[in-house]
């Protein structure tokens, strides 16, 4: 009897252990190994997923296209998209970035001047000139105001000889506008009519010397070869007549204190200068060239036979006159 009482209480203890051991709610085979993230269900995928592993099983379809009323996924950080719920109510909206709220056009309201966000029709936000930009030889003209953030430039050449507008329109000149700057050094500067002159005394020049002249003390000199206009001559003749004009002064010296073949050098001559004939007041090439001649020294100069390159520079002042300076050389460029 007590050796069945005692079995008996074995099989219960027995019992007892195995229902500890093997008591599950489900299948041990179908329980996920946390440990081994490669065994594991697909429920388990649900940690990988932040917030959203609180979100019940069963899902209302939802139009995964829209976060908010206002916004799409494709217009929020990838980060934001996974930890937001589908439903934003709207007022989490003010809780976004302020750099986000920024960019959202202002459907209600029109384009807000001033918010930092150029919007159609807009021209500027908040940083919009108070006038035109100056151009040169152009006329501005603005429209719109800065307070309504639709300000617009717009400009037209100038195409009038205007004196002091700021402007050497094209086809204008010293002759006719005061604010063409007259290089000596530069050509396409330059006025046509003074160049015209400086060709003409250069023809009356080749004219006087396919004769003999009469130089007073100077002798009766023979016919000599033609002069050509030398491009570094001229350059060296057109700066001197206007540093005369200029100083007002009728010389051979610079006002840099510089001598005729000095100013010739530096104008890059490779000949040698000869001499230099200058002349104040004349008011055409005829008179001024008819002066020289008539001058035995400058005509002795006009007639040197041993030059063949010449430099002829016009000059008009607008309060000292008219300024002439004619350079003579030996070969060169």
């Amino acid at each position: 009897m007590l050796q069945r009482v005692f079995i008996s209480l074995f099989l219960i203890v027995s019992g007892c252990e195995a229902s500890l051991t093997t008591n599950y709610d489900v299948d041990p085979a179908e329980t996920p190994d946390v440990s081994n993230p490669d065994s594991s269900s697909g429920d388990v995928g649900l940690l990988d997923m932040g917030g959203v592993a609180d979100m019940p099983a069963e899902m209302p379809d939802q139009d995964l296209d829209v976060a908010t009323e206002d916004m799409t996924l494709a217009d929020m950080p990838a980060d934001m998209v996974v930890d937001m719920p589908r439903d934003m109510p709207a007022d989490m909206v003010p809780d976004m970035p302020v750099d986000m709220v920024a960019d959202m056009p202002d459907q209600a309201t029109g384009p807000v001047c001033g918010n930092g966000v150029t919007e159609a029709p807009e021209t500027c936000d908040g940083n919009c000139p108070q006038s035109c930009e100056a151009m040169v030889c152009q006329t501005a003209t603005m429209s719109g105001t800065p307070q309504n953030c639709d300000v617009e430039c717009s400009y037209q050449a100038i195409v009038t000889c205007t004196n002091n507008d700021g402007c050497c329109a094209p086809g204008c000149n010293a002759n006719n506008d005061d604010d063409c700057v007259v290089d000596c050094r530069n050509p396409a500067s330059w006025p046509t009519g003074w160049a015209t002159y400086e060709q003409e005394v250069v023809t009356l020049l080749n004219q006087y010397r396919s004769s003999s002249q009469n130089c007073g003390t100077r002798g009766t000199f023979s016919a000599a070869g033609p002069l050509v206009m030398s491009p570094t001559l001229q350059e060296a003749s057109r700066c001197h007549s206007v540093d005369m004009g200029v100083h007002n002064t009728l010389t051979h010296t610079g006002s840099d204190g510089s001598s005729f073949s000095q100013r010739a050098s530096a104008a890059g001559y490779t000949g040698f200068a000869a001499n230099e004939n200058a002349g104040k007041g004349y008011s055409t090439p005829a008179s001024v060239v008819q002066g020289w001649m008539n001058s035995d020294g400058h005509c002795a100069n006009v007639m040197n036979p041993n030059i063949n390159r010449v430099g002829v520079g016009y000059y008009l002042h607008a309060t000292s006159g008219r300024w002439w300076t004619m350079v003579g050389g030996i070969n060169g460029n």
